[in-house]
């Protein structure tokens, strides 16, 4: 979608207009607009009106003073002038400008299946949202037709059909005066730029009008629940851990972006499945918070076999430093002491990670 600061004139809005019809078929409306250069072509009284008519409709709904008009009211036998117009200003000829208007709002043959600013405009998909009137005003998604709404829509086509923008929308339910729900949405993501920084604001900095306590709490647990999600990876409680990477992958995307230091344990039985795991301690690893009596409580009462340590650097540099070694170290010395064996401690970094079984440092 563009931004306002980018539809400042007749040709900014017609350049925008032509690349949105050339989405999926930029071959075919290059080839189409030729023709119409070589032939610009007639058609029968009816349908010429039917054309006119809804290029006038887009530039009502539109409500951007009429190019060369002085009033700049949309009149029918200005519509010749304002159109020939902004082909100056753009550049190109006056029949590829009244082709591309024809296209983008009436239901006619053309090489788009289907008109942009039609009978039930699709404001989801039009570019000039930023400056159009109609964009402002209109009909809540509620009263849209069943195909335009987010929540009918995942229905009838399944999620992967859906924005994020669209996913986001069915979580906040509705919006406010002048904003849709898919509004916010995308008004949230633009300020975010992505999914994962959105999923790291806290409830307050969600916060809007139109998204109160409530509705943030709603969007910071559908986010959580798709870190969770996205945490639990490729190995599942009960299988095998094989390698040191199996055990990064597990636990990545869960402690990436923790602002402190998350020490887990997670304990094995004699073939190395997962039990469970547990999380010891929040905070920058010191002795007082990672003892021995606290790491092991779970694993003695699970009577597990062996146990891997885990836990995150927040910088996301995951070069072992002095205290990890040291309290490696320690913790390995009391494991020995009761019978369960440490198999790895791996340092969760951005993206990459230390295992010390494989830096020899165990």
């Amino acid at each position: 979608m563009k931004d306002e600061s980018a539809l400042k004139s007749w040709a900014d809005i017609y350049r925008a207009m032509r690349e949105r019809l050339a989405v999926g078929g930029g071959e075919a409306l290059e080839e189409a607009l030729a023709r119409c250069a070589e032939q610009p072509g007639s058609y029968p009284p009816q349908e010429m009106r039917q054309r006119r008519n809804a290029v006038r409709c887009f530039f009502r709904r539109l409500g951007r003073p009429f190019p060369g008009s002085k009033d700049g009211k949309v009149r029918a036998d200005r519509l010749d002038m304002a159109l020939e117009t902004i082909a100056q200003d753009a550049g190109v000829s006056a029949a590829e400008v009244r082709r591309v208007f024809e296209w983008y709002s009436a239901a006619s043959e053309s090489p788009v299946q289907q008109p942009v600013c039609g009978t039930k405009p699709a404001c989801f998909d039009c570019p000039l949202t930023p400056i159009c009137s109609h964009y402002v005003r209109r009909t809540p998604i509620n009263q849209l037709p069943e195909e335009e709404r987010p929540r009918e829509r995942l229905i009838a086509a399944g999620p992967q059909a859906l924005t994020n923008a669209q996913l986001l929308a069915i979580v906040i339910h509705s919006g406010v005066p002048g904003q849709s729900a898919v509004d916010l949405a995308r008004r949230l993501l633009k300020e975010s730029g992505d999914l994962r920084t959105l999923s790291k604001r806290s409830i307050g900095e969600l916060k809007r009008p139109g998204i109160g306590p409530a509705r943030a709490a709603q969007i910071k647990a559908a986010l959580e629940l798709g870190n969770r999600l996205a945490a639990e990876g490729p190995i599942q409680p009960g299988q095998s851990f094989r390698r040191s990477r199996d055990v990064f992958e597990r636990y990545h995307t869960r402690l990436r972006d923790e602002k402190k230091e998350t020490f887990h344990i997670l304990m094995l039985d004699v073939k190395n499945r997962v039990i469970r795991d547990s999380e010891v301690s929040v905070g920058n690893l010191s002795s007082s918070l990672v003892h021995p009596r606290e790491v092991f409580r779970d694993a003695i009462r699970e009577a597990a076999h062996a146990v891997i340590l885990v836990h995150n650097h927040p910088t996301g540099d995951p070069t072992p430093s002095a205290e990890d070694k040291d309290i490696t170290a320690r913790l390995k010395q009391a494991a020995d002491i009761i019978g369960i064996k440490v198999l790895d401690h791996i340092i969760v970094g951005e993206g990459r990670y230390t295992s010390f079984a494989d830096e020899g440092l165990m």
